[in-house]
């Protein structure tokens, strides 16, 4: 199935006024993520920042969700965590349908007016239908879509299950207020020595900051750029080289004192969601003294 059949569907782009905004919790291009892998749409999981209604916090859409995916040691695969802002979660298509959508004020207000279904839940329908049906092998492009939107709409009523639709407690407070894509964040120290950063940290540094220890938050830094070398008290210079010969960290040329890798956090929260008991092994190696 054509690409763009998914992203007419997502913003209902079917008259003369197309859209480029979508009014359900989830952004568009958490719908594509999923579409690109259609193929494995079963078992494929995106990792999603989901944000609390404004009512609530992290900690009440956190508590929802563990109750909804469970709490044992095979969840392990949601790799749910929670920053005090938001709450991160890799989930399947299904799961973001069945789980996530039901926690949203759309869900509960818009699908339904005085018992009726209307047009946000028949959106719904189509393209959760058009997922399934993108699945399998099929000639669906776009001079010839619009005959299967009837079928989209009946394999997306399936889908989703008319008993989840129709038991919308409206009394329940909705926790939920958007899903977006949560873009991988990866070592990249290869990306930023050449980006602008570095050149900023030249500039930084330079200030008289002797009295000051700087904490920098990036995804990569380079302890021998040049912007981060030490000066030489006989040249005025930087050092040609950031390490010295020796292991001792007094005989490096770098300003940066040390480093600390950040990437296993998230999965670290996680086991402790899923399993409490590694709670207290992370408690142990926290209180052990550091070693610079």
């Amino acid at each position: 199935m054509d690409q763009r059949i998914i992203e007419m569907l997502v913003f209902n782009q079917f008259d003369n006024n197309p859209r480029f905004t979508q009014d359900s919790p989830v952004y568009p291009d958490v719908w594509m993520e999923y579409f690109n892998h259609v193929s494995n749409l079963d078992t494929y999981r995106v990792d999603l920042i989901l944000t609390p209604h404004k009512q609530f916090n992290a900690s009440d859409l956190l508590k929802e969700l563990l109750l909804k995916l469970g709490r044992d040691d095979t969840k392990e695969r949601f790799e749910i965590a929670s920053n005090g802002d938001t709450v991160v979660v890799k989930l399947t298509f299904e799961e973001l349908i069945r789980v996530v959508l039901p926690l949203s004020k759309w869900w509960k207000n818009d699908l339904f007016k005085n018992d009726e279904p209307t047009a946000d839940l028949l959106w719904l329908r189509r393209l959760v239908g058009a997922f399934q049906l993108a699945r399998k092998e099929n000639d669906i492009n776009l001079s010839n879509f619009h005959e299967f939107l009837d079928e989209f709409e009946a394999l997306g009523s399936k889908f989703i299950g008319e008993k989840i639709i129709m038991l919308i407690d409206k009394d329940d407070p909705a926790k939920l207020w958007s899903a977006s894509l949560n873009r991988r964040a990866s070592l990249s120290i290869e990306l930023s020595v050449p980006a602008t950063k570095a050149d900023a940290g030249r500039r930084l540094f330079g200030i008289d900051g002797s009295g000051i220890t700087w904490a920098v938050l990036d995804s990569g830094i380079d302890i021998t750029h040049t912007a981060f070398r030490a000066i030489d008290p006989k040249t005025g210079n930087p050092y040609p080289s950031a390490l010295g010969d020796a292991q001792e960290k007094l005989s490096n040329f770098t300003r940066i004192i040390a480093t600390y890798e950040f990437t296993r956090f998230r999965r670290t929260i996680a086991d402790i969601l899923t399993n409490p008991s590694k709670a207290n092994i992370l408690n142990n190696l926290c209180a052990q003294p550091t070693s610079n």
